[in-house]
């Protein structure tokens, strides 16, 4: 649920609308996606937060990659990848 619902924190605070999803980088997304996560876990969780945020892009398919570019929206298939990244980064 924290997972489902960080996704969509993210993407709604990230993106207002599908032409900001372009000037936004890939990384911009990532280290707002892991400031984040530490927000809501605790500066504790910095190690987890990075290493989740990393991994569950890093598990996208190029694919992923395009439609979120374009919508600023997550596939059904990096829905998917947030429990993988999640368990193997040790949460």
């Amino acid at each position: 649920m924290l997972r489902r619902s960080f996704v969509i924190v993210v993407v709604l605070i990230s993106l207002t609308g599908p032409s900001q999803a372009q000037l936004m980088s890939l990384e911009d997304m990532i280290q707002g996606a892991i400031r984040l996560c530490v927000s809501q876990r605790g500066a504790q969780a910095q190690n987890y937060c990075n290493c989740w945020v990393r991994r569950w892009v890093g598990l996208w398919s190029p694919e992923d990659r395009d439609y979120w570019i374009r919508t600023g929206q997550s596939t059904p298939h990096m829905q998917a990848m947030e429990n993988v990244a999640a368990r193997e980064c040790g949460g």
